[in-house]
């Protein structure tokens, strides 16, 4: 992605050049070489914003299919497999069984999601990502969806998640503070 974001750079810097010296230049006989320059970065232009749109898909993969999965595990009452998509940091295999028990709601009649906003954000050796949309139910039926995520082992896992106005989701613990650690 970084060499895409310096294609870019450089293909915007190489096409304003060219073609304000081809302005500048255009009664000289040389005027075709400053076109096919500017022709040339712009080309380099449209790579990298090709590169920089692909990488956000790439750096997104998988954070849909992590959240159908665990709706889907809720929806077969198959509480091992919904914690499989969540980290092991963020809740117990107990608290899983207790939602998914006891939010029958959340899970009735799922068919899909819809997730229309996606903030991701990579540094220190974490990756986050924050989604929105929506869970849609038979008949037309939505809710809002809200959802943390964590990559782990270049595997995306569910932190936190809201399904609905009203918190149906998993409050999830915060991280341990320095004080929590004997030393």
């Amino acid at each position: 992605m970084v060499g895409s974001i310096i294609a870019f750079v450089v293909g915007c810097g190489v096409a304003a050049i060219a073609l304000w010296r081809w302005s500048v230049r255009r009664i000289y006989a040389d005027a075709k070489k400053f076109l096919y320059i500017g022709l040339v970065g712009v080309v380099v232009l449209i790579v990298g914003i090709v590169g920089i749109v692909s990488g956000m898909g790439q750096f997104f993969s998988g954070v849909e299919p992590v959240i159908t999965e665990f709706m889907e595990a809720g929806v077969g009452n198959n509480s091992e497999a919904a914690y499989a998509c969540w980290s092991p940091q963020s809740v117990t295999e107990e608290e899983i069984v207790e939602f998914i028990e006891n939010s029958y709601d959340v899970f009735a009649g799922y068919e899909r999601l819809n997730i229309n906003q996606w903030n991701g954000q990579s540094g220190g050796g974490t990756t986050t990502c924050y989604v929105s949309g929506a869970v849609i139910y038979t008949g037309d039926q939505s809710l809002p969806l809200e959802a943390s995520l964590t990559k782990e082992s270049e595997v995306w896992k569910i932190v936190g998640i809201q399904v609905g106005s009203t918190v149906k989701g998993i409050v999830t613990r915060p991280p341990p503070s320095d004080d929590d650690w004997d030393y």
